[in-house]
């Protein structure tokens, strides 16, 4: 029997990496149901989440997809104000009894409002990391065997690595402070 009804995975995803895809799989041993939390939903085309949210969306979507799971995929915006976070997950999400994580600030702010917190095992942390994986796909290194074949198709479809190796050719600190008006 599984210990809960329903349990959050928040992550950015960029991208969703096999790790991400491990973790997943551990979590539904605990759990029937996983909402999946697209987190900064609100950034993209910048180095650290060069991904949008519906690109992210899709590759857990497509990664997922045959393992006959009962997942919820949901975007969420960072907020200004840390410390209501999780009120805020609370008025976007459907109810959930602890959080998966081994984010040591999202810990932080679980414990604040006394939600229970789970440690994920990490799989081949040192390679399964998106800081790195992004890296390599600048650096036209072996990415993909690190990625749910379905997410490198989304990444290829979107021409994510050109993407990227324009960021990095822009420069992440001007291109992170560019605002547009419209």
């Amino acid at each position: 029997m599984k210990q809960y009804k329903r349990v959050f995975f928040p992550g950015r995803f960029q991208p969703f990496h096999n790790g991400h895809l491990h973790a997943i799989k551990y979590i539904l041993t605990k759990s029937k149901e996983v909402i999946v939390g697209v987190m900064a939903a609100q950034y993209n085309f910048t180095l650290q989440d060069p991904f949008t949210a519906g690109e992210r969306i899709q590759m857990i979507h497509d990664s997922l997809k045959n393992l006959n799971i009962n997942v919820y995929i949901v975007p969420l915006n960072n907020i200004p104000n840390n410390s209501l976070w999780i009120e805020y997950l609370k008025n976007y999400l459907p109810s959930f009894e602890v959080v998966f994580t081994n984010n040591a600030f999202v810990k932080l702010l679980c414990e604040k409002s006394s939600v229970k917190v789970e440690p994920i095992p990490f799989k081949q942390r040192e390679r399964l990391n998106g800081e790195k994986i992004r890296e390599l796909m600048v650096k036209q290194g072996n990415w993909e065997k690190l990625l749910p074949s379905e997410a490198v198709k989304i990444i290829k479809q979107v021409n994510g690595v050109k993407r990227l190796k324009t960021l990095y050719a822009v420069g992440a600190a001007e291109l992170s402070k560019v605002k547009l008006n419209t």
